[in-house]
């Protein structure tokens, strides 16, 4: 594609790996950041794939492009510590909630990286499908087409989406960011956890009863619609708890939807 930069078509640019989805090397990093401790010591990357369940194999080939993005250092003995970004970014991301001044920061590292300078150039004149965002990469970094280049060039549009680089916007182009005010006053998305709200609990009291409280002459009715559709990087901002008790309220919220219809 003529709009890639020319320097990156001779070198090849380090892609992430197609073998781990980018929300569980965030826990690979979050175990790294655990077993280096207090003093930041180099650890080997099989004890932190050890430590969340992961395959040797596959947690091996996270480092090179954690390294790349200045949020792992290499060390001797086949080790790696976290850099002062990643340390960051791990503090910010297990405070939970929506997760956004993590993702801030993150975007502060992986906003500086190559692909970020791409996806804002193809991006400027505004939204495109995700085909040309990885086409674009997929150039830039001077990789062949094939199954395993086009896994990891979706998934570093999955990194940029995590770190607010770019977003999906309603029709499911890939998108510059909105300004900030333009973010606040934007109606919540049906994201929950990101864009969105989470959506409320609804109580528990007794239906019977609320029914029996209104007028029999002028019956009240409840309708409750729910459409929430996550992505990829939309699940990845949630830990499982959270993402136990957002399903269990959406639960209650189309039970009530359902008793009311039938009643």
């Amino acid at each position: 594609m003529a709009g890639a930069s020319e320097g990156m078509r001779a070198t090849k640019q380090v892609l992430p790996t197609a073998r781990v989805h980018p929300p569980n090397a965030i826990k690979l990093a979050n175990a790294v950041v655990d077993l280096s401790g207090e003093n930041i010591e180099p650890v080997k990357i099989e004890d932190a794939a050890e430590r969340i369940g992961m395959s040797r194999q596959h947690a091996a080939m996270v480092p090179r492009f954690m390294i790349s993005c200045d949020l792992m250092m290499a060390a001797d003995g086949g080790k790696y510590a976290p850099t002062t970004g990643l340390l960051r970014f791990c503090r910010l991301w297990r405070q939970g909630g929506d997760r956004q001044s993590a993702r801030e920061a993150l975007g502060e590292i992986l906003g500086r990286m190559w692909f970020a300078t791409e996806a804002r150039s193809l991006l400027a004149s505004g939204p495109r499908p995700v085909e040309d965002l990885t086409e674009r990469l997929r150039l830039a970094a001077g990789v062949d087409t094939n199954k395993n280049s086009a896994v990891a060039l979706a998934y570093l549009v999955e990194w940029m989406i995590i770190a607010n680089i770019v977003r999906r916007n309603e029709k499911g182009q890939i998108a510059l960011p909105l300004p900030a005010r333009e973010a606040r006053n934007e109606e919540p998305m049906n994201t929950a956890g990101t864009e969105g709200k989470v959506p409320p609990q609804v109580k528990s009291e007794d239906r019977q009863e609320r029914r029996a409280s209104a007028s029999t002459s002028d019956e009240v009715s409840y309708a409750v619609s729910v459409d929430i559709r996550l992505t990829p990087a939309d699940i990845a901002l949630f830990d499982p708890k959270e993402f136990s008790d957002i399903m269990i309220a959406m639960c209650k919220v189309m039970r009530v939807q359902a008793a009311e219809a039938v009643a």
